[in-house]
C-alpha cells in the first residue's frame, strides 16, 4: 500500500500543474496552432505545458489589445 507522504506529493504536483493551467487558460484565443495543439496535448494526457516567457508576453500583449 502507498503511503500518504507518496500521495500528498502526487496530489500537490497534481494541484501545481491543474493551477498552472488554468493560469494559461485565459491566453487560448491568442495562441498559435501548434502552441494549441501543445496545449491539448498536456491537457488530454495530464502533463506540464512548457512554454517560455516570450511566449507570455506575446500572449499578455494580445490579450492587452483586445481589452481582456
Amino acid at each position: 500500500m502507498i503511503d500518504n507522504t507518496a500521495i500528498n506529493e502526487v496530489k500537490y504536483f497534481l494541484h501545481q500543474n491543474i493551477q498552472e493551467m488554468l493560469k494559461i487558460e485565459q491566453y487560448l484565443p491568442y495562441m498559435t496552432e501548434q502552441e494549441l495543439k501543445e496545449y491539448k496535448n498536456a491537457a488530454t494526457n495530464f502533463t506540464a505545458y512548457n512554454y517560455d516567457d516570450n511566449q507570455l508576453k506575446r500572449w499578455t500583449n494580445l490579450a492587452d489589445k483586445n481589452g481582456k
